[in-house]
């Protein structure tokens, strides 16, 4: 089942909406996020929903919070080589 994330920066909810769709990896060390854009131009141009990986054990030195690792256009491709096909399934069919 997918939640909310909540971020602590105003400017990126003003342009996008960040769902947390699950945890992976060994200690669950990794986080998949759907990424939705808020802007007109991007769903127009079908640009509006990317997918990034949050890493737990890595923190961005500008936010003091973990950093995303990864941002593709689809979950498979996002989780590419993080984990294996069968937690890659799991977590998608929970989403």
């Amino acid at each position: 089942m997918a939640t909310k994330t909540k971020h602590s920066t105003k400017a990126i909810e003003s342009y996008m909406t960040i769902e947390a769709l699950g945890t992976f990896g060994e200690f669950n060390r990794y986080r998949l996020e759907r990424c939705t854009s808020k802007r007109p131009l991007l769903i127009e141009l079908g640009g509006a929903v990317t997918y990034a990986v949050v890493d737990a054990e890595t923190i961005d030195e500008v936010t003091g919070l973990p950093a995303v690792i990864r941002q593709e256009s689809t979950p498979e491709a996002a989780m590419a080589g993080l984990c294996d096909r069968i937690d890659m399934v799991k977590l998608l069919a929970a989403a």
